[in-house]
């Protein structure tokens, strides 16, 4: 991910969908990018599927996505936004997750938004998890809450051997074309799941850190090394740091390690309360 031109939205109906057009809006204004708005229509459609009276569901079909159109240039139409170049497409396909990746192949975006929760509410659901394991595009994870003016994203590492070299130039390359692109700050963090870790072994992390840093044009003052179980002392430091944008892996090449990573990466989305930007490498 070096540059963001194009910009799928699969947008939901659930939360706040208003705050998830915005947030596109923001970043492709700051990218001078075009945006799609996709919209899956899948318990309809599973629905449909269903139905006794198969020789009807066309029309039904038809008529719904018709009114699935309708409201999608409603939702955009209170951000009154003329200077963004924007398509939009409704469907009735099932299931969700795999609906959105053919788009996403489809399409090929540079980068795909997706709303998780609104006021505080998560909305994160079993084909959201399914699509932050598989979206073959860096995912956009947004819960909607304004950014601030003075911007600061972090992109978070595992230095442990558990991730790739590739998949953390990978992660450090999206924070840094995110970062760039919004005038925002980069800070790069690692958690150690060790309290009582050996100094020798924190100090041996942190050179490590830094290296994997300095690659991306981040000072060794911008480089944090938590202690403590990843899914509670990364929250906690997101949190206190105030960052608006965690960029963190989906995937690995291994095939053996990616259950793990998703897992992690599905509890981290559940307690992180800023928007995540989640990234894979290409597979070989």
């Amino acid at each position: 991910m070096t540059q963001i031109k194009s910009i799928l939205v699969a947008l939901g109906r659930e939360g706040d969908p208003v705050a998830v057009l915005r947030r596109s809006v923001m970043l492709a204004r700051r990218f001078n990018a075009s945006i799609e708005v996709f919209l899956c229509e899948a318990e309809r459609a599973y629905a449909l599927q269903h139905q006794y009276d198969v020789g009807n569901s066309d029309a039904v079909r038809r008529a719904s996505l018709t009114k699935l159109r309708a409201w999608m240039e409603r939702m955009w139409s209170f951000l009154d936004v003329n200077d963004v170049a924007v398509t939009m497409e409704a469907v009735y396909e099932t299931p969700l997750c795999e609906a959105i990746s053919r788009k996403v192949k489809h399409s090929k975006p540079d980068l795909v938004i997706r709303g998780i929760g609104a006021n505080g509410v998560s909305t994160f659901s079993v084909a959201d998890l399914d699509l932050a394991r598989s979206c073959s595009a860096p995912l956009l994870l947004t819960r909607g809450k304004p950014w601030r003016s003075t911007l600061s994203v972090a992109a978070a590492l595992d230095i442990s051997g558990e991730e790739s070299p590739e998949l953390i130039h990978a992660i450090l390359r999206a924070a840094k074309t995110v970062a760039a692109g919004c005038g925002a700050s980069l800070e790069v963090l690692y958690a150690s799941p060790f309290d009582n870790a050996a100094p020798d072994a924190v100090k041996a992390h942190r050179e490590s850190l830094c290296s994997y840093a300095a690659s991306a044009g981040v000072r060794p003052d911008q480089v944090h090394i938590v202690m403590g179980d990843p899914v509670r002392s990364i929250p906690e430091f997101v949190a206190q740091q105030c960052y608006e944008l965690l960029v963190l892996g989906a995937l690995t090449h291994r095939k053996t390690m990616t259950a793990l990573v998703g897992t992690l990466t599905g509890r981290l989305i559940e307690s992180v309360q800023c928007d995540l930007l989640l990234v894979s490498c290409s597979r070989p």
